[in-house]
């Protein structure tokens, strides 16, 4: 699943981190995916980037990855209880369904959006991209069937699949 800018720039100032370098920033981006999936894992399905509970449990998972300030087992802990509480509380749980990308609904795109439902020849980078549902198509006959846009009245400026768009809260 991919991660937006906006968490990877949390995690990067929560570890101290300056530099941009690609190496860094891809195993944070790495460690932030598996973050994620743990979540999953345990029952979490919704995982908004913009959720202040679900930025401080990707905090403390990161910490607890670098062994920030060698207290790797503290920052664990303190992440394992967050998790546990994310995965009981019926505001995290609760399965993601087809309504939630009702048209005018907001969303999070964490990954790359198509201009055309059908051609994955050519893509638009928009991690992080706040936007709207403008459309839904038939999603038996495409994989990218929901149509996004900055604004409500635009036309869709693409579409995504349901994977790599988060509930905007």
């Amino acid at each position: 699943m991919a991660v937006g800018n906006k968490l990877v720039d949390r995690a990067k100032a929560a570890l101290r981190i300056s530099s941009n370098n690609e190496a860094i920033v891809g195993e944070i981006k790495d460690i932030l995916e598996a973050f994620k999936e743990d979540l999953r894992l345990v029952g979490v399905h919704r995982i908004s980037e913009e959720d202040p509970l679900v930025i401080r449990a990707a905090v403390l998972y990161v910490k607890s990855q670098f062994g920030y300030m060698d207290k790797a087992e503290q920052y664990q802990k303190s992440y394992d209880m967050l998790k546990m509480s994310l995965a009981l509380a019926g505001d995290y749980n609760e399965p993601i369904t087809d309504e939630d990308f009702a048209v005018g609904k907001q969303v999070i795109v964490t990954g790359t959006i198509y201009p055309e439902p059908e051609n994955e020849d050519k893509s638009i980078t928009k991690a992080g991209a706040i936007m709207r549902v403008v459309e839904l198509l038939d999603k038996q006959q495409y994989k990218q069937y929901i149509g996004v846009a900055a604004e409500k009245e635009e036309p869709p400026q693409g579409y995504a699949a349901p994977e790599i768009l988060q509930i905007y809260k």
